[in-house]
């Protein structure tokens, strides 16, 4: 059996030397068909990326409509007036769950603090004050200033037994941080005339 395989092979050879340029124009036609095919093949799948840009420049318009359109339908799950105009919030009313939450009583009570800490301060720490007698210099007299605090104590403040002792010790403290300023004053001005 090899030996039939071998003179097989012979012959093959033989031919393929007898016949050598019509093998070679065979194969050269072979050769430039699946060239030709593979320029194809390449060009078929490369052309969509090559013609991508002008494409995209070309939608543009209706590519940036289309992503805004989305853009606002999605925002408007989320924005806008309350209630709120679209989705699973449309129903719910801000204004009127935030109202339900409020607690007026604390909120009530530190406005009243803050303006009971206002009227015992303001009057004491900003008098009324001449500018004759406040800058009467190193010729003028004494510095004189006219202070009329207001109180207001409400009612469950004024049945505090200690309450004139409370307001005399804030009206001595404003006292102290009025005498403290007049100070600060009197020295910026002595360093003036330096």
């Amino acid at each position: 059996m090899a030996v039939v395989a071998i003179v097989a092979l012979g012959v093959a050879i033989g031919y393929l030397i007898n016949h050598w340029s019509a093998v070679k124009d065979f194969l050269k036609g072979s050769l430039a068909f699946f060239e030709d095919f593979g320029l194809k093949i390449l060009h078929f799948f490369e052309w969509p990326f090559l013609q991508l840009p002008s494409m995209i420049r070309g939608a543009w318009g209706a590519i940036k409509g289309e992503v805004s359109s989305l853009a606002g339908k999605i925002g408007r799950f989320f924005v806008g007036h309350s209630p709120i105009p679209e989705g699973p919030l449309h129903h719910l009313n801000l204004g009127r769950e935030i109202g339900r939450s409020l607690q007026p009583k604390p909120v009530l009570n530190a406005v009243r603090a803050a303006a009971a800490a206002v009227a015992l301060a303001v009057p004491t720490m900003a008098p009324a004050i001449g500018v004759g007698e406040a800058f009467a210099g190193s010729a003028g007299g004494s510095i004189v200033i006219h202070s009329s605090p207001i109180i207001h104590i409400g009612a469950d403040a004024a049945a505090a037994p200690d309450l004139e002792a409370r307001i005399m010790a804030v009206l001595k403290k404003h006292d102290e941080e009025l005498l403290r300023k007049i100070e600060a004053v009197q020295a910026r001005n002595r360093r003036l005339v330096f």
